[in-house]
């Protein structure tokens, strides 16, 4: 029979991948006028584009409680929880985690004002990077069993 699951090994290559690409894209966006040249015009270079993304899901409204740096907080740092936190949670007890990643964004921003001439520290941040934080814990709460019966089952079928 074809095997067309990811073996263990596989998965682990991609997480590992995934951990360090979310690394390195934190790093830029975070302290991009302290990065070497071609990094620090990423920043610019979408730059232009934030209110194009901002019209399409109509966040100028004042009825949403967020600004949108801070609801790009959430995203950056939601989307960096859900992938290590579906990595590492049946290694490690996913509030450990998620405490990790909030330490880990207060770095991050707190470097802000200390390494860049451009970036302050910024305490609503830390309110968008804990709320993306939260929502993707409670999301790998719920799709975390989900995916290991998912794997599970199809394992046993292929076997």
């Amino acid at each position: 029979m074809l095997r067309t699951m990811a073996t263990v090994g596989q998965r682990r290559t991609v997480f590992f991948f995934f951990a360090i690409g979310f690394a390195l894209m934190v790093t830029v966006l975070s302290l991009s006028d302290s990065a070497p040249g071609a990094l620090r015009t990423i920043r610019t270079a979408l730059a232009p584009y934030a209110h194009q993304i901002a019209a399409v899901f109509d966040l100028d409204r004042p009825t949403v409680p967020f600004e949108q740096d801070q609801i790009g907080h959430a995203a950056i740092w939601g989307f960096g929880m859900f992938g290590i936190g579906l990595g590492l949670r049946r290694r490690i007890w996913l509030p450990i985690i998620a405490t990790a990643m909030i330490a880990i964004s207060a770095v991050f921003e707190l470097l802000q004002g200390e390494v860049t001439a451009s970036r302050s520290v910024s305490l609503s941040d830390g309110y968008g990077n804990i709320a993306g934080i939260a929502a993707a814990t409670l999301l790998v709460a719920v799709l975390g069993p989900i995916a290991d019966w998912w794997l599970n089952r199809n394992e046993a079928l292929l076997a």
